[in-house]
């Protein structure tokens, strides 16, 4: 089971799983994000998800973290279940930025409809409920982080029913994420945890802020005869994260 928690000091998070969790969870994501093609304006999208989830590949690799997870046997089970074991599992993990683990989770939201729409599979396909675990754990770990009162008001972001849930990532302009990335990085850890659900407002109402924002990268990229996803945002992350 995939788990994500916080990082110590709200960064972002942990996300951890042993490497068949892990490959089910790369495979699955990979399937799904396939069923847009690259000129239906989900090409930025996708790929800055799978950008995220090139990170789980890299943990799959030992280039990352690892962890020790209690696995629930105990030394009262040793009387009953005559097999040798440990204690603990290996899981792998890696580390994410808050607005970077939103968007992925929100973004996903439009790859799982058009799949579901588009391609011969059922209300129980695996690929689509793989990705909805990862956003259930994104959402127990808000849960766990957030208030109660901001946790509530993340819920009309979460509900796959609601108005903020329908398809709305087309021609999405992925430098904006950098932007919050970068704004949330230089928060107070202590001023991080009230901001997140900040973030996800940013990322999911698509307010004056982004248009504006948008309209001044397509502006340049007219004027530098250059696609707009050629260019990058103008700050730069920092060279450390103290996750």
């Amino acid at each position: 089971m995939i788990r994500i928690r916080h990082t110590p000091n709200y960064a972002g998070v942990h996300i951890s799983g042993d490497y068949s969790d892990f490959d089910e969870l790369y495979e699955a994501v990979h399937r799904i994000t396939r069923s847009y093609e690259e000129d239906d304006g989900y090409g930025q999208p996708r790929r800055r998800i799978l950008g995220l989830f090139n990170e789980l590949r890299q943990a799959q690799l030992g280039n990352r973290g690892f962890e020790a997870v209690p696995n629930g046997f105990s030394a009262r089970n040793d009387l009953w279940i005559p097999v040798e074991h440990t204690d603990n599992n290996v899981y792998l993990k890696f580390e994410a930025l808050w607005p970077e683990v939103l968007f992925a989770s929100f973004a996903l939201n439009d790859f799982i409809i058009h799949y579901m729409d588009g391609a011969r599979v059922h209300s129980w396909d695996p690929s689509a409920a793989t990705v909805r675990k990862f956003q259930s754990a994104v959402a127990s770990c808000l849960e766990e982080t957030l208030s109660p009162n901001r946790y509530r008001q993340l819920w009309k972001y979460i509900d796959p029913h609601g108005l903020f849930a329908k398809t709305k990532y087309q021609n999405y302009l992925i430098q904006y994420i950098d932007r919050l990335n970068i704004h949330f990085l230089r928060l107070p850890p202590e001023r991080r945890p009230e901001n997140i659900s900040i973030m996800a407002k940013r990322i999911c109402e698509l307010d004056s802020l982004y248009y504006d924002f948008r309209s001044d990268f397509i502006d340049l990229a007219e004027g530098l005869q250059v696609h707009v996803s050629e260019l990058r945002y103008k700050e730069n992350y920092p060279e450390t994260i103290e996750w």
